[in-house]
C-alpha cells in the first residue's frame, strides 16, 4: 500500500521503511517525515515484520534483503521528485540512498556475495 500526497503527487511506499526497529531507519523516518510535512502531507508508516535467526549469516542475509527494495524505491523517488521540481527532497533521498547502498555493499561483502543488481525500478 502507498499513500499519495495529493498536492504534490509523490508516492511514499511502506518499503521506504523496511524495519521499524533500527536507529538508522528511525533517522530516515524523521528526514522523510519532515519533507512530507513540508509538502503538507501526513506521514504514514507501517513497519514490515522483521525476520530473525539464531545464525549470524542468516541475519546478514535478511539485512541484505531489506536493503534491496528501498534502494530500488529511492532511485525511483529521486526521479519522481526531480520531475516535480522538488529538488531539495530529491537531494535528501539521494543522501539516504548513498547510505543504503553502502550498507548493501558491506553486507554483500561480509556474505561473500556479489552486490545485488537492483537497478530495475518498478514504475
Amino acid at each position: 500500500m502507498a499513500t499519495l500526497l495529493e498536492d504534490k503527487r509523490i508516492w511514499i511506499d511502506e518499503e521506504f521503511f523496511p524495519d521499524g526497529n533500527s536507529l538508522f531507519t528511525s533517522l530516515l523516518t524523521v528526514i522523510i517525515a519532515k519533507q512530507i510535512d513540508y509538502l503538507g502531507g501526513m506521514p504514514k508508516v507501517t513497519p514490515k515484520p522483521v525476520k530473525t535467526s539464531e545464525k549470524a549469516e542468516d541475519m546478514l542475509r535478511f539485512d541484505l534483503e531489506n536493503e534491496n527494495v528501498p534502494i530500488r524505491n529511492y532511485r525511483l523517488r529521486v526521479r519522481q521528485c526531480e520531475a516535480l521540481g522538488e529538488y531539495a527532497l530529491a537531494e535528501h533521498i539521494r543522501d539516504i540512498l548513498v547510505q543504503e547502498q553502502d550498507h548493501q555493499i558491506a553486507l554483500a561483502t561480509a556474505l561473500g556475495m556479489a552486490i545485488p543488481n537492483v537497478s530495475q525500478a518498478d514504475e
